[in-house]
């Protein structure tokens, strides 16, 4: 075993930052803070000069990098000294000026600092762990509510425009890790993924979003799993301006990912939208498919207002009748109810025709008896919550304006900070600085 006792250097260097610890708690206890409010700032207080100065202490340790007069480049041609530059880094625990040699290059025209690469220190001036805060924090709130958040609740000074642009590049690295799983996975659909779940649902739905002048469909996926009481126990998003031919392949690989390949049981539920059955059709053809409860009944109240105008009473009663209809597989009864309806208004005739069509193109989505049995919501709320939640809380504040790449960047950073289980925001943030 390696010996695990320190150097003298070591020795020397845990002597004088444990004097220096005793003295600030002497202080501490001198002042015999009180309340509880009083004990909660003097250990905030310590502990916050105890992480500073062994982050300190231990940079100081590794010196500047200077390796004499001259040093290999990563070209094999030798680097000569230039001088010591100062670079500013944020960091968890307050910003360091760190002072490092420079070595210039000339074969290959370029200039480095070896302590930089020792300390994986990659572009800008926050650390890995400020980058993924600062990304976190932008997943929830703009930029400027982040920074201010950042200040208030971590003690980390940074700009509105240095969280937006490390948002912006986890964004990024977030999104290009999802085409990575796409395209590994149409290339190797057999590829075996570790989550197994009993039953999985899906849900899909679209929401717009105003992206470089004009509104944009956000299209948005959902994976989960039921809990004992019936609601949502773990849940996957996924949401992207792309077309729709794009998001039918990233739903299938949405479902993979979550196990849609490990289970029989797969439901997937969403209202009537052409593009969405068009989508499930293709990528989920043998599986459950559940048109939105709720949404049939939006449609079965048209007819109502229409056939019983001024009766309401009649209106419900009819809704009533369909209802339980529609909840023991009885959606033909339905059909048939509409088509016994006759009116001389041209415009009722054509919404007997359209929900009648409407209807019966989904008829095989309506067994809802049969869903509900097998343990299957019946209707698309979680979608549409999710549009809500993952993407009109964060796309759709006051004076928000987008580019397209950049809602992209957020789409993918919101639905990580929604998901249950996040992504990793500090080795995302290590990507971003080493890119």
């Amino acid at each position: 075993m390696p010996d695990a006792r320190p150097t003298p250097e070591e020795e020397a260097l845990i002597q004088k930052l444990l004097k220096h610890y005793e003295t600030q708690l002497r202080q501490t206890l001198r002042n015999k803070p009180g309340t509880l409010e009083q004990i909660e700032d003097a250990a905030e207080e310590v502990g916050i000069q105890v992480k500073r100065d062994i982050q300190e202490q231990l940079i100081r340790q590794e010196g500047t990098g200077d390796s004499g007069k001259q040093t290999a480049c990563s070209c094999g041609a030798p680097a000569r000294y230039v001088a010591d530059y100062t670079r500013r880094v944020v960091t968890r625990y307050g910003v360091l000026w760190l002072e490092r040699a420079y070595y210039y290059c000339k074969a290959c025209r370029s200039g480095f600092c070896p302590l930089d690469a020792r300390l994986h220190l990659g572009a800008g001036e926050s650390s890995p762990a400020v980058v993924g805060l600062c990304a976190r924090f932008a997943g929830y709130l703009p930029p400027r509510a982040a920074a201010r958040e950042l200040r208030a609740v971590c003690g980390i000074g940074v700009s509105a425009n240095t969280v937006q642009a490390h948002a912006r590049r986890v964004g990024v690295a977030l999104q290009q890790e999802w085409e990575r799983e796409e395209s590994a996975f149409f290339t190797h659909p057999d590829k075996v993924v570790t989550e197994r779940p009993g039953q999985l649902q899906m849900t899909l739905d679209g929401v717009m979003v105003f992206v470089e002048g004009a509104w944009h469909e956000v299209k948005l996926g959902c994976a989960y799993t039921r809990g004992r009481s019936g609601g949502v126990a773990r849940i996957r998003y996924t949401a992207t301006l792309a077309a729709s031919s794009a998001f039918g392949k990233r739903l299938r690989t949405l479902g993979h990912l979550c196990g849609a390949d490990n289970t029989s049981r797969v439901g997937i539920g969403a209202d009537g939208a052409e593009w969405v059955w068009q989508q499930v059709s293709k990528y989920f053809p043998t599986r459950t498919q559940i048109v939105d409860y709720y949404h049939v009944l939006e449609h079965l109240w048209e007819v109502a207002h229409a056939r019983f105008p001024g009766e309401g009473e009649a209106a419900q009663a009819w809704i009533e009748r369909q209802q339980a209809r529609l909840l023991s597989d009885r959606v033909g009864e339905v059909i048939q109810d509409i088509g016994q309806w006759h009116s001389p208004i041209p415009d009722h005739q054509d919404l007997r025709r359209r929900v009648a069509t409407y209807l019966h193109t989904h008829a095989h989505r309506m067994r809802y008896q049969t869903f509900a049995e097998q343990g299957y919501h019946i209707g698309s709320g979680v979608a549409e919550a999710g549009c809500k939640a993952v993407v009109q809380a964060r796309l759709k504040g006051p004076g928000m304006r987008w580019k397209q790449a950049g809602a992209e960047a957020i789409l993918h950073l919101r639905c990580g900070v929604c998901s249950t289980k996040q992504p990793d925001f500090r080795q995302l943030a290590r990507q971003t600085l080493t890119a």
